[in-house]
């Protein structure tokens, strides 16, 4: 099996998304509709992820990821290299953390 389907909780819990592309702001969205609180690390935002921010929705932190960056973050989520700004990518495995 290549995938294990997995059902979380994400309701008032911190997620981390590291980029802010076209493939962030669709992340961002099913996590938001989980209710979770995002977090989202990257130097530009996509149209839709600026909204978000601008309305409250999102915590952006308008920098180059760094590991603090999952303080308090129980679940993380990556975008592909071509999806963060200036072709940057760090190597983070996908995971959860409690």
């Amino acid at each position: 099996m290549d995938y294990l389907p997995v059902f979380l909780n994400l309701r008032d819990k911190l997620a981390l998304v590291v980029g802010g592309g076209a493939v962030a702001s669709r992340k961002v969205e099913l996590l938001l509709k989980a209710h979770a609180r995002v977090r989202v690390v990257a130097p530009q935002l996509h149209s839709d992820l600026a909204l978000y921010r601008d309305a409250g929705r999102i915590e952006h932190l308008g920098c180059r990821f760094e590991p603090r960056h999952f303080d308090g973050a129980i679940f993380d989520a990556k975008s592909p290299a071509h999806d963060l700004p200036f072709g940057s990518h760090p190597q983070l495995p996908r995971r959860l953390r409690g």
